[in-house]
């Protein structure tokens, strides 16, 4: 699998049969990039664990988001927009993931969110950490919005997307950790969405956080009332209470 290094960029000839054994595909597909080589797209880095998969995850997800006819609505997050945490709604499938991945890409949007940390395991730990992923021990008392709150204060650009259900069951209930990290930073809310009914990916204009917890819960309560996941029945809109 040969890469031209004088124009940046990298070439994967596909010039196998169909008779080729998998031994040789997964050479192909999961061997591990050098460090030293420079990507084109610096927005996605290479790292030490990164494969020629994973390089290709972003744009496979793109595709197949446009090939299932979906399509990104509105502008995404404004550009002046550098740091904010966007509310993840609603989360019902596992597929949430590959959909939300390709209208990033469609929408040209780097950033990073919180993944459980059993996801991040060779040979898909790349395929999470080149697209943003941050793994977390969910089962463990981390003080997450301080540290969160901290890693707001240090970065000049950051945003964060946050599931706020937890699971993909209904809950009676969503976590307000963002909630909580948003007014602590100062910085904005940003609510992002996947329809599945109109098949379209979108954001709402970001927006900050009265403090009035009632106030703030209605707005992203009725921002969501008309939004539909793949399983409309784990949805509950009734959930978002903030406290």
């Amino acid at each position: 699998m040969p890469i031209d290094a004088e124009r940046d960029e990298i070439h994967i000839y596909f010039n196998c049969s169909v008779k080729e054994n998998f031994h040789v595909l997964q050479q192909r597909f999961f061997c591990r990039i050098p460090t030293s080589y420079k990507q084109a797209q610096p927005e996605y880095p290479i790292t030490p664990d990164c494969t020629y998969l994973s390089i290709m995850i972003p744009d496979i997800f793109a595709w197949f988001f446009r090939f299932k006819g979906w399509k990104i609505e509105g502008t995404g997050i404004p550009p002046q927009i550098k740091k904010c945490v966007v509310i993840a709604m609603p989360h019902t499938s596992n597929w949430d993931f590959v959909y939300a991945m390709g209208a990033l890409r469609l929408f040209g949007i780097r950033l990073n969110y919180l993944a459980k940390k059993e996801l991040f395991r060779w040979p898909i730990r790349s395929i999470f950490t080149r697209t943003g992923g941050i793994p977390v021990e969910r089962q463990k008392n981390t003080r997450m919005v301080e540290a969160i709150t901290r890693k707001f204060s240090e970065e000049d650009k950051l945003i964060l997307a946050i599931s706020v259900e937890g699971t993909r069951k209904r809950v009676g209930k969503i976590k307000t950790g963002f909630y909580h990290v948003a007014i602590s930073a100062g910085v904005p809310l940003c609510m992002a969405y996947l329809d599945y009914r109109k098949k379209v990916a979108g954001f709402s204009e970001p927006f900050y956080p009265t403090g009035n917890a009632e106030t703030d819960a209605k707005i992203i309560r009725e921002f969501y009332r008309d939004k539909a996941g793949k399983f409309p029945g784990n949805f509950n809109p009734d959930a978002i209470i903030l406290d």
